[in-house]
């Protein structure tokens, strides 16, 4: 497991603003912003579910990116009804039927899940099987860059 964190990684990680503009000039599927409007909806949605709350740092990529794809790996939106860039909420309800979880799944892959976890407050890259953590950081910037195969630096 790769841990990342604030004290021995000063030159990676960066605040959301600098991701946002990493992913800009970055060759990924990328959806219109959200609205604030839908960004609320989805905040209801998830507290009515009894899940945790969306993160600031995911708020405010979504605020420029409605969801993010790269060939394989999704960062899930908050849109209703676009199967590309699936809605965190019902993402969320349709995976955990049977038990509610101390974490959110912000995207995935064909192995991994990106969680926040509430219980920690970190953002973790888990495998699919065993939910065995593969990264751990206080930051998004580290699970989100390995998710997308995208360069943050």
């Amino acid at each position: 497991m790769l841990c990342v964190n604030k004290k021995n990684t000063k030159g990676f990680l960066m605040k959301t603003d600098k991701i946002i503009e990493a992913i800009e000039v970055a060759e990924i599927g990328r959806n219109d912003p959200a609205s604030p409007n839908d960004i609320s909806k989805v905040r209801v949605a998830l507290k009515m579910a009894k899940f945790p709350a969306m993160p600031d740092e995911y708020e405010k990529i979504l605020m420029s990116f409605n969801g993010l794809s790269n060939d394989g790996p999704v960062l899930l939106g908050v849109e209703e009804g676009n199967n590309f860039f699936p809605n965190v909420a019902k993402y969320n309800k349709e995976f955990f039927k049977e038990f509610k979880a101390d974490f959110l799944i912000l995207g995935y892959d064909d192995f991994y899940y990106m969680i926040f976890d509430e219980t920690d407050k970190k953002y973790k890259l888990v495998d699919q099987d065993d939910f065995g953590e593969i990264i751990v950081s206080e930051e998004i910037d580290g699970p989100l860059a390995y998710l997308l195969h995208i360069d943050l630096l």
